[in-house]
């Protein structure tokens, strides 16, 4: 039973720790924006700043639980194929966000139970500080592996890695834009989805660790009582 309930809390972990990365680095706009000077964007895109990025708040607002139901660019045309795709990268983006919050709300509900099961009389003895937060540390380690392994693959072969996500993750071809159908490629280089990626394997560290580190300390606190 102690088996079998760490190992639920730590997947829960793991996947709240994806999900809150993956949102936060969707939802952190200022990356994109510092991107723009960057990349050569309104030279690319020929549009002026403040265009750019109002098509580009519309795109990242159409992603989240609660956004528009359907995207419209405030100022460019789209194909069809073109709003296929992004309503299937709506789902996706969406599906994790659905996916944290439920392991959020499931991992609060057992940490509570687990703390009124610690209330009796044998609880330290069924369940000991090392086994009793284990989920923390074993969920860091879960969330970390395969990010990890996707940042290493991305900084040695980023053109593969973003092919073959991309054939893997979607069953057509519509995420191979024209620009004259869809000129909203013209503002999303390849290298910000780069640093995109980076980003998210980063926040994935960050959290990971800071996990351990809660998971050390109270390991560390209860073994002094």
């Amino acid at each position: 039973m102690i088996i079998a309930l760490n190992i639920a809390m730590s997947l829960l972990l793991a996947i709240l720790i994806i999900s809150l990365s993956v949102t936060g680095v969707l939802a952190f706009k200022p990356l994109y924006y510092s991107a723009i000077e960057r990349y050569g964007i309104e030279e690319t895109s020929g549009m002026e700043r403040d265009e750019i990025i109002e098509n580009y708040d519309a795109l990242i607002d159409y992603n989240f639980i609660g956004g528009p139901e359907s995207l419209r660019f405030p100022t460019l045309p789209s194909s069809e194929e073109g709003l296929v795709h992004f309503a299937e990268v709506k789902e996706i983006f969406t599906g994790l966000q659905t996916a944290g919050i439920v392991s959020a709300g499931l991992l609060a509900l057992l940490i509570f139970a687990g703390r009124f099961s610690g209330r009796s009389k044998n609880a330290k003895a069924v369940l000991p500080a090392g086994k009793r937060y284990g989920w923390l540390r074993y969920g860091g380690i879960i969330a970390c592996v395969f990010p990890v392994t996707v940042m290493a693959a991305a900084a040695l072969w980023w053109d593969k890695v973003f092919v073959l996500f991309h054939e893997i993750v979607f069953d057509n071809d519509y995420w191979i834009f024209d620009a004259e159908t869809d000129p909203v490629i013209t503002m999303l280089p390849d290298g910000f989805f780069f640093e995109c990626c980076m980003a998210i394997g980063a926040l994935i560290l960050i959290l990971s660790a800071a996990a351990y580190f809660v998971y050390g300390k109270l390991r560390k606190r209860e073994n002094a009582h």
